[in-house]
């Protein structure tokens, strides 16, 4: 009842939302007082503070309560209209029941979500962090890849640089989409996705009974799927878009690129070298969370500026664009450049495998639609409704 009252006015200041959540306390807690000498015995112990433990109890949930939407509320607009979305995590016994129900309006904006805003559209949607509007200079430098001694397949894959324009916000998945995710919508559709290519002794393997539940490696719920290809990413957002109402969908090249920047000019968000503790790879120089080279839990190293976990490292990430050899004739726009070699698709990111040198802002990698393997997964975005006028 109090989430419908709040989507439909301004958000009020937290003292008043405090001063209401108490006198609804204090004029339905159950006390059982009829007579007028109770009656003034129970105003002298609210005048004086002393409430009775049945009072405190729901006083102090309520209160949690009302700091929980503080969380939920992050990053928006003081003078916009409050934009909910489902940022409460639901027990796992109530996923069957909730799984049924219909996506409701009561956890998507209602009006414009200001840039760094945390938003999920249903109970166990990925949760998203919206990214504003801006422009930054896309593409490797010759000098670049010429102090890191790339590979010569690599080369000249991220020219020439150019500058691309972001018109519009757009939010994008802070992690990438984890195994109980990806698990959830295999469950709600019957979509089948087996087989997968396996690093077994530094050689390729190709096995028909190994999928995304079973990688040759150990995960749990919390880690990134891996072992899907790109049409099994985009049947995914494709699943998300129908069940919310919203646009979800992969990223393109150029967002991508903007997202893993996030302001900066260097090789990495984080500066040139690769340091410790800030991605998983072959080559990083820290592996504290296990002994061996396998995915991470999501959100195991520090997030970027825009708030953004494990862009670079732990897995492969597919995006929208069809493949092209370099930047020339690229749009400057941030759409997804689909005309040309789609026999390829692009990926990002470099993986848990890959040694620190792809493991770069500008790096770029290609593999067919439908490849599957251990080092590859997604990360999802979704569009931004224009505010209304």
């Amino acid at each position: 009842m109090l989430q419908y009252w709040r989507r439909s006015l301004p958000s009020p200041p937290i003292l008043f939302e405090c001063v209401f959540l108490s006198s609804f306390l204090f004029f339905f807690a159950k006390k059982e007082r009829t007579s007028s000498q109770n009656r003034d015995e129970r105003a002298t112990m609210i005048a004086q503070g002393r409430f009775s433990t049945f009072q405190r109890m729901v006083f102090v949930f309520l209160c949690f309560m009302t700091l929980f939407n503080v969380r939920m509320s992050q990053g928006m607009a003081a003078n916009k209209f409050s934009t909910y979305s489902a940022s409460m995590r639901v027990p796992s016994i109530l996923h069957p029941v909730m799984g049924q129900l219909p996506p409701v309006s009561l956890w998507k904006s209602v009006d414009s979500i200001a840039s760094g805003a945390i938003i999920r559209d249903c109970w166990d949607c990925p949760e998203l962090v919206v990214v504003e509007p801006g422009k930054f200079q896309m593409g490797a430098s010759v000098t670049e890849e010429a102090r890191l001694s790339v590979a010569a397949r690599y080369r000249d894959r991220a020219m020439p640089q150019h500058v691309v324009e972001f018109p519009t916000a757009f939010a994008v998945g802070r992690t990438e989409v984890t195994r109980g995710e990806f698990a959830r919508f295999t469950e709600a559709t019957g979509y089948i996705a087996n087989g997968c290519w396996l690093m077994v002794e530094e050689s390729w393997t190709y096995f028909a009974d190994r999928n995304w539940k079973y990688p040759g490696f150990e995960q749990t719920d919390k880690y990134p799927v891996v072992c899907v290809s790109w049409e099994d990413a985009r049947a995914f957002t494709a699943w998300l878009s129908k069940n919310t109402g919203e646009t979800y969908r992969l990223l393109s090249e150029a967002e991508w690129e903007y997202i893993a920047r996030a302001g900066s000019t260097t090789i990495r968000w984080w500066g040139n070298d690769i340091g410790v503790q800030r991605a998983n790879c072959a080559g990083c120089l820290d592996r504290s969370f296990t002994a061996s080279l396998i995915t991470a839990p999501v959100g195991s190293f520090p997030a970027n500026l825009f708030g953004v976990y494990d862009i670079l490292g732990n897995v492969s990430e597919w995006v929208e664009d069809c493949w092209h050899e370099n930047y020339i004739g690229a749009p400057n726009n941030g759409d997804p450049w689909v005309l040309g070699r789609c026999e390829f698709r692009s990926l990002r990111g470099g993986s848990w495998l890959s040694p620190p040198t792809d493991l770069r802002s500008a790096h770029r990698d290609r593999e067919t639609p439908g490849l599957r393997s251990s080092v590859l997964g997604f990360r999802i975005a979704r569009t931004i409704r224009p505010s209304k006028p």
